[in-house]
Parts: structure tokens; sequence; C-alpha cells
């Protein structure tokens, strides 16, 4: 959000007219501790697979955004869109298999959970 105001700040300086207006946040973004067991399951799945892990931050609508901001912790898994929100989008044939491949690594990676894990139909 301070990059957009700056960025607007900085255009009116440029073009000598004064900007007015509001800025809300639609999507406020979540963190996950590394604890829950929603992250456990997917490192488990990431090193069943020997592929690296590293933290990312996203800023931006998804469904998980959501979800999180209602209270049910919910992970992002992308395919790694090319060209998002264009004419041009898309997501490679190599992108979707390797996803399969992640999520299938999860489902095997939950064989022996200990806890029950519930949903709530209420969120």
């Amino acid at each position: 959000m301070k990059k957009s105001n700056k960025f607007f700040f900085e255009s009116g300086i440029k073009y000598d007219v004064e900007i007015l207006g509001e800025s809300h946040v639609t999507y406020p973004g979540f963190a996950i501790t590394e604890r829950h067991h929603s992250v456990v399951l997917l490192k488990q799945a990431l090193r069943r697979l020997k592929w690296p892990t590293r933290e990312v931050q996203y800023a931006g609508g998804s469904d998980a955004s959501v979800f999180n901001e209602r209270g049910l912790t919910t992970v992002l898994l992308s395919p790694g869109y090319q060209n998002p929100h264009s004419e041009e989008e898309q997501i490679s044939k190599s992108s979707l298999e390797a996803l399969v491949e992640l999520i299938l690594a999860i489902a095997l990676s939950g064989e022996n959970l200990e806890e029950a894990i519930s949903f709530s139909k209420n969120v």
C-alpha cells in the first residue's frame, strides 16, 4: 500500500496536479506459523519430493486470503501462472504436473497424522 501511495504522490508532483483519494486494504494478507499442521504437512511433502522450501509472502487476493481472514487456516498452493490477469494468462503443462505431484505427496504425507483435523461449516 505504501508503494502505491508513493506512486500517486510522485505522479502528482511530476504532472503538477493535486491527487485526492482513499486506499483500502481488500485482502489483508496472512501468516501461518511454522508449527501449524498444514505447514508441517506441506514441508513433509516437499521433503518427500526432495524439493527446496522457502518462505514466501504473497500480497493479493486469493481464496486462501478469504479463508484465513475468516479463521480457517489455509495454505496457498499455486501452479505458477504466466502473464496473470491478462489475455495471455496461461499455466504450463509442467507446472500443472508439478502441482499434481505436490498434492499427491501432501496426501501421502498425511497418512500417519496423529491428530484429527476437523473443518467447520460455519466459516
